[in-house]
């Protein structure tokens, strides 16, 4: 929908211009997907950006509303079961900014990548309150059984609980301790194997390695965080 307005910026403006435009407007189409704001208008606010002498209106505009607010995209980063289309967009994205730096290698990649949730939706016995206990925003552990089943329900849904992997997990692995869903089992990869990119290497595996075996909300709940300030770094 915005393709002309990407057009004029190029053909309309100095280089240095259309750059600071055109990250403007990432920022406010990315921060509008997490919202998960209507793109009904988006037509119209391409039209008003081409003709600014019509409409009193632009980019910082849109990006100034309490939708489009750091406190709004935070409340966010928790999704649905049928959301994965916006955490994996998300987690590509967030790995490709990391990827561009000196040093680092291969830059590109394809968007081929499955959504896998590493405490599972299906929480079988490992991942039952039973089991492990539950940790509330405060990394404080909830003792009420009610408030602990809502709160690790929501917490699998939360986007540090995610990453992307080549392909999905085995059905077998799926529900799994969180070690063998890293390692795998005897006839079956794991994360460790499936997943060479800097959000699962360095968040998941690498704090794995050096002694940090267990997987529950504070975990997700630093992980969730440290994306969010990257995200707001970002856009």
């Amino acid at each position: 929908t915005f393709a002309p307005y990407v057009l004029y910026c190029y053909t309309e403006m100095s280089p240095d211009k259309c750059n600071s435009k055109l990250l403007l407007l990432e920022k406010y189409l990315i921060r509008s997907y997490i919202s998960r704001r209507s793109t009904k208008n988006f037509n119209k606010e391409c039209f008003a950006l081409i003709h600014p002498k019509d409409n009193i209106f632009s980019i910082e505009q849109l990006l100034s509303s309490q939708e489009m607010s750091d406190t709004n995209i935070r409340t966010n980063l928790r999704f649905g079961k049928r959301e994965n289309k916006i955490p994996t967009m998300l987690l590509f994205l967030i790995e490709l900014h990391r990827r561009n730096v000196p040093g680092c290698g291969e830059k590109t990649l394809k968007y081929v990548y499955s959504l896998e949730h590493i405490m599972p939706q299906n929480l079988g016995s490992h991942w039952s309150i039973g089991n492990l206990p539950v940790y509330d925003d405060n990394n404080q552990m909830i003792t009420d059984i009610q408030i602990a089943e809502l709160t690790r329900n929501e917490k699998i849904y939360s986007l540090g609980n995610m990453t992307l992997l080549t392909r999905s997990l085995n059905s077998s692995l799926k529900n799994k301790a969180f070690c063998v869903k890293l390692d795998g089992d005897s006839k079956n990869d794991g994360i460790r194997k499936l997943s060479t990119l800097f959000i699962t290497l360095n968040d998941i595996i690498h704090p794995y390695d050096l002694g940090d075996t267990v997987w529950d909300e504070r975990k997700i709940n630093k992980r969730t965080e440290d994306i969010y300030k990257e995200i707001i770094s970002i856009w």
